[in-house]
């Protein structure tokens, strides 16, 4: 039973430790290579039960230059950041567990920390807050962009068009002569009768699109006047994209 509360310590210690690594260096660092690298580490720790040379200086610097590689890195110098982000979560991890110990009337005696609370316990529930933040930022993101979505009903070249649409504070499309809202859609099918160009201007530079005017267009079923604009690959996230211009003509996101 003890081994199995050993590796779980270690487990969790070292989740924590990449967790704080990743934040350091602003990485993101997959659930699944945290998973697998913290896995190696406890077995590494087990093994240093049998292999005290493995808990020396030069052994821990060994397992942290191991540790880092669980960070993807192409260069050099990606890599030695992961490094130094992992040394620098060791050591405040491990300051953090000596610092709870002491908090909670613990202390140390014969190189081994003694706490009330169990170590265990607070490393876990240290673990858990780590991911609070991202859990809560994913769910405002959520929120927020459920609010800047829209229905869109379109009939064109005899077809029907039902599209899932996001308002896109960063689309400014008008049709230069009649200025006229452009949305932007993927549908290469309608290729052939978009003939309306539209100058597009982007970090990439300018471009032209090419937009068709739909026999009707209905965006959570109110009549609009807009134009449709089709771009060459599919919108991520989305199915078309509507300018901010058209939400506030059509009362959306409010």
């Amino acid at each position: 039973m003890y081994i199995e509360l050993f590796l779980l310590d270690n487990f969790v210690m070292d989740c924590l430790m990449l967790r704080i690594a990743a934040a350091l260096c602003a990485r993101r660092l997959p659930i699944r290579r945290i998973a697998i690298a913290s896995a190696l580490g406890a077995c590494c720790a087990w093994a240093s039960l049998f292999f005290p040379p493995l808990l020396s200086l030069p052994g821990k610097i060994v397992c942290g230059l191991l540790f880092a590689l669980a960070f993807p890195a192409k260069r050099l110098r990606e890599y030695t950041r992961a490094v130094a982000a992992v040394f620098a979560a060791a050591f405040l991890t491990g300051g953090f567990a000596f610092c709870l110990a002491l908090c909670f009337g613990g202390g140390m005696g014969t190189g081994v920390v003694l706490a009330a609370l169990p170590v265990r316990t607070a490393l876990v529930i240290a673990l858990a807050a780590t991911f609070v933040p991202n859990l809560v930022r994913r769910l405002q993101a959520r929120r927020a962009q459920a609010g800047f979505r829209a229905e869109v009903i379109m009939h064109a070249a005899g077809r029907e068009y039902r599209l899932d649409a996001l308002i896109d504070t960063g689309n400014g499309l008008i049709e230069p002569l009649s200025g006229k809202p452009v949305a932007v859609a993927h549908l290469p099918e309608l290729a052939e009768h978009a003939h309306i160009p539209i100058p597009t201007a982007t970090a990439h530079g300018t471009d032209v699109l090419y937009a068709l005017k739909p026999e009707r267009l209905c965006i959570n079923g109110r009549e609009s006047d807009a134009l449709l604009a089709l771009c060459p690959m599919p919108i991520r996230g989305a199915e078309a994209l509507l300018p901010p211009v058209l939400a506030e003509q059509m009362n959306l996101g409010g």
